[in-house]
């Protein structure tokens, strides 16, 4: 059983961790709810924050931090999509590692849907915030709610610094024409599109260049879309395929892949249907997400850059609201390496 004293200590931690900084201090009850204790521990526990001058109370009888006292580390917010997802894996590792040498905390919030409430309370309460959007094109409310902010914002993956938001973009398109001509020099005459993600400005600006890659060589393809889909990608795009397949309206040989989960998927519906990529159709990802080189068969992919010394700019610009931005707002790694994959080898 938890003692006041345990209670209090465990408190000040938090204070410090910033672990109350969407929500509040939390009342009596709530605390003694959490912590399984009595609502009079939980009473004695604050009271003896109040004693000490961690909290004050406000004349409405609500706590709050005594800034004097509590000297909170700066609080950055990670805001992303929820559920599982690679590269907001490797977006929040990166993102720790820029951080672990600063007084800084990084606190992760993953959102559901647009009008999820804890995306709009992590709009308060924070130093920062580096944001993921999610796979869907924003809706116009949350565009005019994101450019009232006051709270300084960096947009992580995707290109909105038309918004005159600082964006990271892992790499520019000229990378792509790099990967996409791996084709060409396979022979290929016709490099085939697939997407599974909604159209948001990432994805429509890949299919843009694929588009403008075709006509500059010459080559023929067509755009195999899904667009979207609420239910795992990776599966959706193995049964796409598959279908296809089954019936015989597969006619592929080079498929250039959006995102790791349409290649994923690719793999293994020509795998389950006795075909083999690199052999029978030669695949290539967009962004290989640090994995591709570790399937099997090995897929060719643009593999991302160390995007840690982007996102020291970008915090040092969140902790000194006095500076300007300087430079350009699209920042796009200029080191990104090509891996040759067994997948696009004959």
């Amino acid at each position: 059983m938890l003692r006041n004293k345990d209670i209090t200590e465990m408190l000040k931690k938090r204070f410090k961790k910033g672990y109350y900084a969407m929500s509040g201090i939390p009342s009596e009850r709530d605390l003694a709810d959490e912590l399984g204790v009595a609502r009079m521990t939980a009473r004695r526990a604050l009271a003896k924050l109040v004693e000490e001058g961690y909290l004050n109370r406000k004349s409405t009888g609500r706590l709050e931090f005594n800034p004097k006292l509590v000297v909170k580390n700066k609080q950055i917010c990670f805001l992303a999509p929820s559920g599982s997802s690679n590269d907001v894996a490797l977006w929040l590792k990166d993102l720790y590692s820029a951080a672990s040498e600063l007084a800084i905390n990084i606190r992760p919030v993953f959102y559901s849907s647009w009008d999820d409430i804890v995306f709009h309370s992590a709009f308060e309460g924070f130093d920062g915030l580096f944001f993921i959007p999610r796979s869907d094109n924003i809706p116009a409310w949350i565009n005019k709610k994101l450019q009232k902010t006051a709270t300084r914002l960096v947009v992580l993956g995707y290109d909105m610094s038309n918004m005159n938001f600082p964006s990271l973009n892992i790499f520019s398109n000229i990378f792509i024409s790099q990967l996409l001509d791996k084709f060409v020099d396979l022979g290929h005459e016709k490099v085939d599109c697939f997407n599974v993600q909604a159209h948001n400005i990432t994805i429509s600006k890949r299919i843009e260049h694929w588009g403008v890659w075709k006509k500059m060589h010459n080559i023929q393809g067509d755009l195999l879309d899904i667009n979207g889909s609420n239910d795992h990608e990776g599966s959706v795009c193995r049964d796409y395929i598959s279908e296809l397949i089954q019936k015989g309206e597969f006619k592929s040989k080079a498929l250039f892949c959006l995102t790791m989960p349409a290649a994923i998927g690719a793999c293994r519906a020509l795998r389950d249907h006795g075909l083999e990529a690199g052999k029978d159709v030669a695949i290539c990802v967009a962004d290989g997400e640090l994995q591709a080189e570790l399937y099997c068969p090995s897929i060719t992919s643009l593999e991302r850059p160390d995007m840690k010394p982007y996102l020291k700019v970008c915090i040092d610009w969140i902790l000194d609201p006095s500076s300007e931005w300087n430079g350009n707002l699209l920042f796009e790694a200029s080191n990104v390496r090509l891996h040759q994959g067994e997948s696009t080898q004959n």
